[in-house]
This record gives structure tokens, C-alpha cells and sequence, in this order.
């Protein structure tokens, strides 16, 4: 993700003003005709629907189904208490998911209610959507840094198990979590404000003469002004060595874990209930950091110079560039929203006490 064709697209918040007008300026030549090869253009009006569903139906569902289950994770594993280091790193992970996710869901209804380029900074719709900004970057870069604490955790749990309490305690976690969230979301706070004093809406609708469409308002999203700072950190939050480390530390951590289970019925004959606790606890932030892998490495490709190169000269590539980012939002909603489903299913303990908390609820109605 080098050059200026990685500078196009930078996740959460894919910001580019050079191409904003030429992305627009694309409304008014829509090619309906395929191409000699018989390949077919991605129309504008294809386009409009095809956004049109990612940001006000399936963007917003999947949103509110992680926000709902994020909230159940964190009261799950507060009542589990917050004195093992993983549980904190856990709850600060659903956090900033839904950090993110709140983006995502408020943002559908702010399009949904008809979208219009705000004209003056200090409007409350031009606010509404600069906090929707640091909502998104800032939740997005601490979500897709934790699954790097938490594969590293895992990895001294299980190599270093004797002497994890005194190089890993929970009072450690919350100070290195609270600095994390800390510093992105002050770094993003100041750059969104920094940014937003210079906002000028005559730049952005320069030779416009096409309406405001989903489009368009997919567009403003992923295309604010951002600095260098941001899109060079972005580069190495959702880069390739985050995605290796973790899937390498996965891959190290099921082999220990295989035989680790292996030696224990050996040596038990079958009967090792005694520590199955912790295989439990290290299987599910196992699944949660290969499902961060997954989708992490969905939108590493779909930014990638080899994705670009191979529809940049098509005559709808902004278009494509659009509907491409939504896609890369789908995945990164995804990944936010699936964890609490991970926890029920793979541990029994998070699932009891679930059960628990449901049935509780019940019997006070």
C-alpha cells in the first residue's frame, strides 16, 4: 500500500478530495453499453442501489445487532469481574467495536433522512458528522489493535503460564488499554477539529451540476480532507504486518493448544476437565483473532495497489472505488459485530452466565 494509489483509501474513513469531483462528475455520464471485451460498466444507477442497500439496510442492521451484542459481552464479563487481563482487554474491545458500529448505524439515518452537503461548520449537521468521524477512526484503530494485545497475551499465557501474573496483570491491561484509547481518540479528536476549520463546501462542489444522491453521500463519508499523519498510521494499523502477527500467533497458539490437549488425555486418560478453562478462554480470543485476520485481510486486498490496478482504467473505476469502500465498511461492521456470537458459542462459562442473566431478567418481569 504504497504510492498515490493507496492514498485513495485509507480504512475506517477513506478520504481522498483530489478525486471527489471526479468521482461526482460521474453521475452525469453513466455508460449503460458494455465494454469490446464485453465486460458491463457499473452504472451510476447501479451504483445508487447498490449503496443505497449497503448504507441504509444491511450496514445499519448488522450495526445494531453488534451495538446490542457488545453491550451484552461487556455487563457478561464485568459480572465475570475485570480481575484477568484478557476480560479487560475483552471489554475495551467491545467498546471500541461499538464505537465504530454507532458510525455506521447513525450515520444510515443521517442519509436516510436526505442528504445534503453541510454548508457552514458550525451547523449541527456538519458537528453530527465530525463526531461521527472521530467515532469511526477512533473506535476503528483501537478494534483493530487489540486483537494484537490479545494474541499476545494468549501467547504468554501459554508459553510463559508460571510467570504471567507478574508480567501481565490486570492492573497493567487497563493502563495500556486506557492509554490506547486515550491517545487515538485525542489524536483524532484534535485532527477532526484541526481538519474541520478549514472545511470549505465551494472546494467540494466545484462543477457540480448533477443531485445528491447515495452517491454522493457514500462519497462525503469516505472523502473528508484527513492529514498525512492519519493515513500513514492508517497504513500500518490495517497493514500486512498486523494481519501476519496475528495470523502466525493464531496458527502457534492452536498447534500449542492441540498438543497441549493431547499430552493432558495422555496423561489423564480423557479426564482433564481440571484445566479445560483455560483451553476454553485461549480457543475463543483464538476465533476472535482469526476472524479479525479474515476480515482485516479482506480490506488489505480490496486496498491494495493489485485490486486498484486491475479496474483503474475502466471507464466506471470511481464508481467501483465507491461501492468497493461500502464493501470494505460491510467487513469492517462484520468484524466488530460478531465477537458476542463467538463468546456464546465456543465458552460455556460466558454462555452459563448469559443464560443466567436472561433468565434473571425474566423472572423479575
Amino acid at each position: 500500500m504504497t504510492g498515490q494509489a493507496s492514498d485513495m483509501n485509507c480504512f475506517p474513513g477513506t478520504r481522498d478530495t483530489n478525486n471527489f469531483n471526479a468521482t461526482v462528475s460521474l453521475g452525469t455520464d453513466d455508460p449503460e453499453q458494455p465494454c469490446n471485451d464485453g465486460t458491463t460498466y457499473l452504472t451510476r444507477a447501479r451504483a445508487e442501489v447498490a449503496v443505497y442497500v449497503l448504507i441504509v439496510v444491511i450496514l445499519p442492521i448488522i450495526s445494531g445487532f453488534g451495538i446490542a451484542g457488545n453491550v451484552m459481552s461487556i455487563c457478561v464479563l464485568l459480572r465475570h469481574g475485570l480481575d484477568k487481563s484478557y476480560n479487560v482487554m475483552l471489554v475495551a474491545l467491545a467498546c471500541s467495536d461499538s464505537s465504530f458500529l454507532a458510525c455506521m448505524f447513525f450515520y444510515s439515518f443521517a442519509v436516510t433522512t436526505g442528504f445534503e452537503y453541510p454548508r457552514r461548520v458550525d451547523s449541527f449537521y456538519f458537528v453530527f458528522l465530525e463526531i461521527l468521524r472521530v467515532l469511526d477512526y477512533g473506535g476503528g484503530w483501537v478494534s483493530f489493535s487489540m486483537p494484537l494485545l490479545i494474541t499476545s497475551e494468549r501467547l504468554l499465557a501459554v508459553f510463559f503460564p508460571l510467570n504471567l501474573s507478574r508480567i501481565v496483570s490486570p492492573l497493567k491491561t487497563s493502563l495500556a488499554v486506557s492509554a490506547l484509547f486515550a491517545i487515538f481518540y485525542t489524536m483524532m479528536t484534535y485532527l477532526t477539529v484541526r481538519d474541520g476549520l478549514r472545511y470549505d463546501i465551494e472546494a467540494l462542489l466545484v462543477n457540480r451540476s448533477d443531485p445528491e444522491g447515495m452517491v454522493e453521500a457514500a462519497i462525503y463519508r469516505n472523502t473528508l480532507d484527513v492529514t498525512d499523519a492519519v493515513r500513514e498510521f492508517s497504513k500500518v494499523v490495517y497493514g500486512p504486518f498486523p494481519i501476519c502477527y496475528v495470523f502466525f500467533s493464531c496458527v502457534v497458539l492452536a498447534i500449542k493448544i492441540k498438543l497441549a490437549i493431547m499430552k493432558r488425555n495422555k496423561m489423564t486418560g480423557g479426564n482433564a476437565a481440571g484445566s479445560a478453562s483455560s483451553v476454553r478462554v485461549t480457543t475463543t480470543l483464538l476465533v476472535v483473532c482469526l476472524v479479525y485476520t479474515i476480515c482485516s485481510t479482506v480490506v488489505f486486498l480490496c486496498h491494495s495497489d493489485v485490486i486498484k490496478d486491475y479496474y483503474a482504467r475502466r471507464q466506471d473505476a470511481h464508481m467501483i472505488t465507491v461501492v468497493l469502500n461500502e464493501v470494505v465498511n460491510l467487513f469492517c461492521v462484520i468484524n466488530c459485530s460478531v465477537n458476542f456470537v463467538i463468546y456464546v458459542v465456543m465458552n460455556k462459562n460466558f454462555r452459563d452466565t448469559y443464560m443466567d442473566m436472561v433468565r434473571f431478567k425474566n423472572c423479575c418481569r
